[in-house]
């Protein structure tokens, strides 16, 4: 059984300890007989002088060098008015990017993606995820002033790793270079 005085301190990590061990001293002789005496008010006064001292924190604080906002919002598209809105303005054609050669653009992309999937032996679910990451990502950027090369290596990577059949990023890189050298060679015949 507890006294009547006696205050009961809760488990503290042992770099805190000394600071519970006070803190309980503090308490039982604030609440001796229900009066608050002159020396923990002093205590308290000497101990909010010594935390003034001491700098606040960053965390919480917002970075200044760069933001990146991961937020549902941005890559959910609904039925909703709003998702309308955007699937119908994406940011390329306010960049001045006219909406046939943004719908080829996109045509192509896809394309490339199934090709490359097909020379990194890739299953047909992470070509499909492949070209919907790349969809997405431009109807959130523009065409402008992202180069849509590097992109679709990006979506087919990260498409392997989502559906579980990863590939190096070595290979991505090789399979676009032969892919690129394939279609100079084919315009080249062309001419």
């Amino acid at each position: 059984m507890m006294a009547k005085n006696e205050v009961m301190v809760p488990a503290v990590p042992k770099s805190s300890a000394s600071a519970s061990v006070e803190l309980a001293q503090e308490k039982s002789s604030t609440v001796a007989n229900g009066e608050v005496s002159k020396e923990a008010v002093d205590k308290k006064s000497a101990k909010a002088i010594d935390f003034s001292k001491i700098k606040l924190s960053s965390f919480g604080q917002r970075r200044t060098h760069s933001q990146i906002v991961i937020s549902p919002d941005a890559w959910l598209l609904t039925i909703d008015d709003s998702a309308r809105v955007k699937l119908e303005n994406p940011p390329s054609l306010s960049d001045g990017l006219d909406a046939r050669t943004e719908l080829d653009l996109r045509y192509l992309g896809c394309e490339i993606i199934q090709s490359g999937a097909i020379m990194l032996r890739l299953p047909q679910v992470a070509a499909a995820t492949a070209q919907i990451l790349y969809q997405r990502f431009y109807y959130q950027r523009s065409f402008v002033r992202h180069h849509f090369e590097y992109t679709v290596m990006a979506c087919l990577l990260l498409a392997s790793k989502i559906e579980e059949a990863p590939r190096r990023p070595r290979d991505v890189i090789n399979v676009f270079h032969r892919l690129e050298h394939l279609h100079g060679k084919r315009n080249e015949s062309k001419k």
